[in-house]
């Protein structure tokens, strides 16, 4: 009978793991689980709990060595991401609004919004240049003169 509650608290255990999986989505969580499963099933046949702790770590180990490689594969995971939000603003024009002063802010107007900018190269751009968005820093546009991008 001490079987069936030991096997219950790996079921519990396998459970919280499988949980874990959801929101961690590395596929090794999930063969932790899967060998707390198998760990439980021996406790029900009467194996002795470090018999038990070395199975759980075997086919977790094999699942994660032989099973977490197939699993990526077959998984697509951000393989078409839409840019939103600041990443949809990378690569964008816009127009300075306020003069960027050398290695100091001011305002460029991108698709509509006003946003704070500094020259990516420290240099000045006046009022009514087209700059691109090279990066976004907190809410600080990064961004470079049009007439003078620079690589990469």
């Amino acid at each position: 009978m001490e079987e069936l509650g030991v096997s219950i608290w790996w079921f519990l255990f396998a459970i919280r793991l499988l949980i874990a999986e959801v929101t961690l989505s590395g596929f090794v969580a999930l063969f932790f689980g899967i060998g707390a499963v198998v760990a439980g099933g021996t406790a029900l046949v009467g194996f002795d709990l470090p018999t038990q702790i070395w199975i759980m770590a075997i086919v977790s180990l094999l699942g994660i060595i032989f099973g977490r490689k197939f699993l990526v594969s077959r998984v697509q995971v951000n393989k078409d991401v839409i840019k939103t939000n600041v990443d949809a603003l990378i690569g964008r024009e816009g127009v300075v609004t306020y003069k960027i002063p050398p290695f100091g802010k001011g305002r460029i107007l991108c698709n509509g919004e006003s946003w704070s900018a500094e020259s990516v190269a420290g240099i000045a751009i006046e009022e009514g240049e087209e700059v691109v968005i090279r990066e976004i820093r907190g809410v600080t546009a990064i961004v470079d003169k049009i007439s003078n991008p620079l690589e990469g």
